[in-house]
Formats: C-alpha cells, sequence, structure tokens
C-alpha cells in the first residue's frame, strides 16, 4: 500500500510494522498511533492528527559489533505531518514554506438543483425540518468539483454552523401529495438525499425528494421498536417500506432508490 502525501486528521499513513521492508514507524509531530481494522484484524498504524503533508525520515541506526544483529534488525522512520501552520516545514518543490490545501471548501455552498445529503432534525404536521451536511459532486449538473469535497460534512456556513433545510408535505413524493403524512415518510436522524429546488428565505432551503432516486439512504429504527437503541440499520423493500431484519418488523419511509 503507497503511502499518502497529503493527509486529513485520522487518516492512516503506515503501519507501525512492515515485515516486508524490514521497517518500523515511530509517530512524530502531529501523529498518533491507533489500531486500525483491516480485514478483520486490528494492525497498529500512524494516524494523522491534521490536514498536512506527511514526511517520513529514516533514523540513524545505533553501533553495533554484532553482524547478526544487523541482518535481522528492522530500519527505524520517524513520520511527521506537517500543516502550513509548521514554520519549519519546506516544500521540496520550490524550497519555500507556502502550503496549498487541496480542499476547496469557501464556494461550496448548496445552489438551486443541487443534491444534498441531510439529517432529518425535526417532524412536523405539514414539513420537515433538516440539516444539510454535504453536497453531493456527482450530481448531474453539480457546481462542486469532487476534490473539493475531500472533507466529508463540510457544509456549514459563516457561522460554522449547518445549513437548514425544510421539505414541505407537498414536496415529499410525486403522487397524491395532499394525502400525504410526514411522520410516516420520514423520522429524526434518518439520513436523506434531497435536491434543492429554492434558495429560501435566507434561513432555510427549500428542498424536495419528490424524485425516485431522493428519500431515505439511511435509518435505524424508531422509538416504538424494540431494536430502536441496538444501533441496527434498516433495509429498503420498496419506495415507502423499510424492514428491520433480525425482527421481520416493518416501517414506513419514503425510500430512495439505491445506487
Amino acid at each position: 500500500m503507497s503511502q499518502p502525501q497529503a493527509v486529513l486528521p485520522g487518516q492512516p499513513i503506515v503501519p507501525i510494522i512492515s515485515a516486508k521492508k524490514k521497517a518500523k514507524y515511530l509517530a512524530g509531530r502531529n501523529c498518533r498511533i491507533e489500531n486500525i481494522t483491516f480485514n478483520g484484524s486490528g494492525v497498529p498504524s500512524i494516524v494523522s492528527s491534521v490536514v498536512g503533508k506527511t514526511s517520513i525520515t529514516k533514523k540513524e541506526p545505533l553501533e553495533t559489533s554484532n553482524e547478526s544483529d544487523k541482518s535481522d534488525s528492522y530500519d527505524e522512520y520517524v513520520v511527521n505531518v506537517f500543516s502550513k501552520h509548521d514554520p519549519e516545514y519546506v516544500s521540496p518543490e520550490d524550497g519555500t514554506s507556502e502550503f496549498n490545501y487541496v480542499p476547496t471548501l469557501t464556494s461550496s455552498t448548496p445552489k438551486l438543483n443541487d443534491l444534498v445529503l441531510a439529517r432529518v432534525m425535526k417532524v412536523s404536521m405539514d414539513r420537515v425540518k433538516v440539516e444539510i451536511i454535504s453536497i453531493d459532486a456527482d450530481s448531474e449538473g453539480s457546481h462542486v468539483n469532487a476534490k473539493e469535497l475531500m472533507l466529508a460534512n463540510f457544509a456549514a456556513n459563516e457561522n460554522n454552523e449547518r445549513f437548514k433545510g425544510i421539505i414541505r408535505s407537498v414536496d415529499i413524493r410525486s403522487t397524491e401529495r395532499d394525502k400525504v403524512k410526514t411522520w410516516q415518510c420520514f423520522q429524526p436522524g434518518d439520513i436523506i438525499r434531497a435536491q434543492v429546488i429554492s434558495l429560501g428565505d435566507g434561513i432555510n432551503y427549500y428542498l424536495s425528494t419528490a424524485k425516485n432516486n431522493l428519500g431515505v439512504v439511511l435509518a435505524r429504527p424508531s422509538g416504538e421498536n424494540t431494536f430502536a437503541e441496538s444501533g441496527k440499520l434498516l433495509y429498503a423493500l420498496d419506495w415507502q417500506t423499510m424492514i428491520v431484519p433480525e425482527t421481520g418488523d416493518l416501517e414506513q419511509r419514503k425510500c430512495a432508490r439505491p445506487f
């Protein structure tokens, strides 16, 4: 596995032991050691604590007179992560201390017709209140480049708060709109995919789920279900029904068509 040149907080960089390279890695600046689960096993690894660029340097070996110890020993390397706030970091390309972040987040705000992921916060009789957690860069006509979304769940306003959204009952589905019951379509905590249909009133974006590919994409059992506190996921059976696999209990949602 190649070692990343640029990393995000919490991103693994390299295992602390590489038997193939006979190398041992030590955590340096802006790094920590965590157990990373890989193929069902915990692998102690060096993990980044900041956004920055990696630097791996070899430690000078200690003097030893035993040749067999030299052949069996592991070379030691120190892993550092340097951010633009570290004055000692020098870019190997041009010899300057300038650091350019890959993500560009300043202009990434929801626009008309964008697809967004949102978390349901409150359900009332005629509307559903949500908070927008990210913009779908793969949606057709999206103004956001995929590289700008390397930091997931970034969508926030100038006050570092989530953008808010409202889904009116008439915008939940495209058929029988006057018969929609919001609490049968969404529950607080559901993660939904929705489309921006209006920039709203200056506080809330107006969203819609009235397409087959829009609606609930991730949900857990509601409070009335015995599995509500177990952390189990619901699975969609059709566009308006989800199931608890362990019990066979059904719950109503306005489901998004799977990818």
